[in-house]
């Protein structure tokens, strides 16, 4: 692969140093990023729903024409200047499309001019409609093709200005790009050259009727896909062997056994004065971590469980280690209030033991944080527990050798290399509480040794996940009926508070409250939260 590749994406005709830092937002920062941004799904034009046949909440196309327009600017919301509605019909039924702040597309919208539309139906009151939805006129949209890449997205950036990124990127590749598998690897999985494979991706149908298949754009398009996939999932092996062989060539002073240490007592005695005796999972872990911590290399160790499955105790036991060696260990959380609920439970965990303490976040007064500070730099502080604050320059530690990350996902590496280089080779244990099976969590951390906590504590509830499509949605939101007619409770967590025209896809707060108390659950109590 030629270096050009991982030039910046700035270099891509039509993106400037706005676009720039917009799409930095997707994690897209060069070219090569750009093209393996791949779609979600795809808009088959040549198969619009009928407007009549619209399933709520679930994304699709329609192809209507423009019945009037209309520009008002609503009460009540300071950062909405015009709130214009075009009615369009299709023959079926009639729907609203809704933009905000836009009020030049009444010129785009004019009467009879027929379009494409993509985006998410909802009721207003008894209205259907899209918020900001993607749009097209159909002569453009056929002039292209029949079959358009839907991408993900993020505020400021349109489906129509990343296909043409994205097209872009791939007169960018024909010129500088080359093949990355040897012919032999190629020959051998059956797959396309890299060029091919961006191609079926991005633009299937294109490439498909180039070969005289256009109705096989569908098979095309997954080709390609498991090329590119076998390729990110090379590079990530590369990177994860990379990492442990450096690893493992870093050599450190090993703790002895408990009983050498200066408090040999302490951990013993943070487990003895427990509430409750340790799961099986728990004891595992432990030894686990322990024959880690006696070996000449730094433990990099991932701890997997469910909420409630005990994962508090066991890298506080990890803690404790470090810190009957004589040594210093920090906890890093991701939000203030996970950090205060650490500090807390810890604190009070703690409590008969002659272990201090520090919480550090961006709430601590000038004051506190100056003398947490002081305490740290000067070996006072033992155990360190704060967000991102902890990760400032202007903390210094004497003797860290145990850093444990919370929820670990939520931190970037540079995040979590902060941390670490703030010690000597310090003892790393990360923590995870999202379901993932065990061959994926080795695939995607292979530079971690795994533990996983798969039983509960006697008395806690068994966590169960489930995952459906949006096409049954009806039957979730029956079962949500029956459990609160029972005195039980549910959450609906939207990623977004308003509409978003960037962001067509996801569901907003706002149009989701008022469809679920006008309509689907009209009976239910259901306050709304917009911060947490």
């Amino acid at each position: 692969m030629t270096s050009s590749l991982f030039s910046p994406v700035s270099q891509v005709p039509g993106v400037g140093p706005r676009r720039a830092e917009v799409l930095e937002r997707l994690g897209i920062t060069s070219i090569w990023r750009l093209l393996f941004h791949l779609p979600t799904r795809y808009e088959d034009l040549g198969h619009p729903t009928p407007i009549a046949e619209l399933r709520l909440g679930e994304p699709t196309t329609v192809r209507a024409k423009v019945v009037k327009t209309l520009e008002r600017r609503p009460r009540g919301r300071s950062h909405v200047r015009s709130l214009l509605t075009v009615r369009v019909w299709d023959g079926t039924a009639e729907l609203h499309l809704v933009f905000f702040n836009q009020k030049y597309l009444k010129e785009v919208f004019l009467p009879e001019r027929e379009f494409y539309v993509y985006g998410r139906p909802e009721l207003s009151g008894r209205v259907l409609q899209m918020a900001s939805p993607d749009y097209e006129p159909v002569v453009a949209a056929l002039e292209h093709s029949p079959v358009r890449a839907v991408y993900p997205l993020t505020e400021g950036i349109s489906q129509r200005a990343m296909r043409a990124f994205i097209a872009s990127g791939l007169d960018y590749f024909n010129r500088w790009g080359e093949e990355t598998l040897p012919e032999a690897v190629l020959a051998q999985l059956k797959f396309p050259p890299l060029g091919k494979a961006l191609a079926m991706v991005h633009t299937p149908y294109a490439f498909a009727k180039a070969q005289g298949r256009a109705d096989d754009w569908r098979r095309y398009a997954e080709l390609g896909r498991k090329r590119l996939a076998f390729e990110e999932l090379l590079y990530l092996q590369l990177q994860v062997q990379r990492r442990r062989r450096r690893l493992t060539e870093v050599c450190i002073e090993p703790y002895g056994p408990e009983a050498d240490a200066p408090m040999p007592w302490l951990p013993g005695a943070f487990i003895q004065g427990l509430p409750f005796a340790l799961t099986k999972a728990q004891e595992r872990a432990v030894v686990e971590i322990a024959a880690d911590l006696r070996r000449p290399v730094p433990m990099h160790r991932l701890l997997v469980g469910d909420v409630g499955s005990g994962k508090t105790v066991v890298f506080l036991y990890a803690l404790l280690y470090a810190i009957a060696h004589n040594d210093q260990a920090a906890l890093l959380a991701p939000t203030e209030v996970l950090a205060e609920q650490h500090y807390q439970t810890i604190t009070k965990l703690l409590s008969h033991l002659p272990v201090s303490v520090s919480l550090l976040t961006g709430s601590t007064g000038r004051l506190e944080r100056q003398g947490t500070l002081w305490d740290v730099g000067a070996g006072q502080a033992q155990l360190t527990v704060g967000t991102h604050a902890v990760l400032e320059d202007d903390l210094e530690f004497r003797r860290l050798r145990m850093v444990v990350i919370d929820e670990q996902h939520k931190f970037g590496v540079r995040q979590r290399a902060r941390l670490v280089e703030k010690g000597r080779h310090p003892h790393l244990l990360v923590t995870s509480a999202t379901p993932i099976p065990r061959t994926l969590a080795l695939t995607l951390y292979g530079d971690l040794d795994l533990t996983v906590l798969d039983e509960m504590p006697p008395g806690r509830t068994a966590v169960e996940t489930h995952w459906v499509d949006e096409s049954h949605l009806r039957e979730v939101y029956a079962d949500i009926r029956r459990r609160v007619a029972a005195g039980q409770r549910a959450f609906i967590v939207c990623p977004l508070i308003e509409a978003s025209e960037a962001l067509p896809d996801l569901s907003p707060l706002l149009s989701v409250y008022e469809d679920l108390s006008n309509r689907v659950l009209p009976t239910c109590r259901s306050p709304v939260c917009t911060e947490a």
